[in-house]
């Protein structure tokens, strides 16, 4: 099979959640697919070194790269399907091409009013187009899917659950003291409560950031440590702590590079993820992969991702959100019983499950098997 894959978002330096995605679930297809050729698009040639079956095409339109320059290049190429890892799919792409599309979240539905414009229009567009014209849609959790039929139940037969992994030898329960001494050592850091994401309103880092305003005085001398670039609307954010008084006690670190992160992971108290809205969590899978308990927001992709191996919380409440953080830090049974958890629900997960169900799907899209 001869796949074309919009790799525009996998190599950059600072990948976040569909960019990581993009890039694990690339070279893992390659990998576990020699069979198959492989034709990755990019806007900037990578420098990586890929196995014969792979190959890189830059595509060199400045603008419009995909509903210009990638939509010409399914006319050129001879793809038997073309894979979209992140919702855009090239609307003057070539009809009789098949086209498989990764559907994150939407996000942009249900919480509009964090995104700006012209973003959010561009993305409800193109995310609605995905949905309605792909042949086949993969929704990275459960709670994806329910989101997508419930707007469009149309899409209810095309759409495969496909959940995401982690990577194994990056984030994994054997991270030395080292690893974690080093971490902190460069960060300047003691004892903290982590928190992995882009700085975005829709991450509740505000009800975060008050609900351990209530309680620093009752954990003793732990930070609070954010890590992950600014996005939509962060300035709030980043003020809350200063007009709380607890300035010194709220560490901003800026996006961090994998070489710091399992470290840090591995050295928090706990991770907490308490999100108004999740496609899956990446974040917390990877805290759980390394031994770290996490407290995550009930009602969403997060709780399918933890079931019972963590602590679930009202995201909406800031007590609850306090008094669960407060009984992870402070009880050293309870903490136990959820660092053993989730390090058992971590291994249901594997960037090489994905890849195999991926492409699966595409086989099930070109008609070999039955959707």
């Amino acid at each position: 099979m001869k796949i074309g894959i919009d790799a525009s978002r996998s190599f950059g330096s600072q990948r976040t959640g569909t960019e990581n995605y993009s890039l694990k679930i690339i070279e893992e297809l390659i990998k576990n697919n020699p069979e198959d050729d492989f034709v990755l698009y990019t806007r900037t040639i990578s420098g990586r070194s890929w196995p014969i079956n792979a190959h890189e095409k830059r595509i060199l339109w400045p603008r419009l790269w995909t509903q210009a320059g990638l939509a010409f290049k399914t006319y050129i190429d001879k793809l038997d399907i073309l894979f979209i890892p992140s919702h855009t799919m090239p609307i003057l792409g070539k009809k009789s091409l098949k086209y498989v599309v990764t559907i994150h979240d939407l996000g942009v539905q249900f919480l509009p009013q964090y995104d700006k414009f012209p973003h959010k229009y561009y993305l409800d567009f193109t995310t609605k187009y995905a949905i309605k014209h792909a042949n086949g849609l993969i929704a990275v959790s459960q709670t994806t899917k329910k989101d997508i039929v419930s707007f469009y139940p149309q899409a209810a037969n095309k759409t495969k659950v496909i959940h995401e992994g982690f990577d194994a030898t990056i984030f994994n329960e054997n991270i030395s003291k080292k690893s974690v001494a080093e971490a902190k050592k460069k960060f300047d850091l003691k004892e903290y409560i982590l928190f992995v994401g882009t700085i975005q309103p829709r991450k509740n880092l505000a009800r975060l950031i008050e609900a351990y305003y209530k309680i620093v005085a009752k954990i003793g001398d732990v930070d609070l440590v954010i890590v992950g670039k600014k996005g939509w609307n962060y300035e709030e954010i980043i003020k809350m702590p200063k007009k709380l008084g607890i300035k010194e006690k709220v560490k901003f670190l800026g996006y961090v590079q994998d070489e710091y992160l399992p470290g840090l992971y591995k050295g928090a108290r706990m991770t907490v993820l308490p999100s108004l809205y999740e496609g899956f969590g990446l974040p917390v899978l990877e805290s759980m992969a390394v031994g770290t308990p996490v407290v995550v927001a009930k009602g969403s992709s997060l709780t399918e991702v933890v079931e019972k191996a963590g602590l679930l919380v009202n995201p909406k409440s800031v007590d609850d959100i306090a008094e669960k953080i407060l009984e992870l830090s402070t009880k050293i049974r309870v903490r136990q019983k959820y660092t053993k958890a989730a390090l058992i629900r971590s291994k249901d997960f594997s960037w090489r499950t994905t890849s195999i169900k991926t492409r699966k799907f595409f086989d099930q899209v070109l008609g070999v098997y039955e959707l």
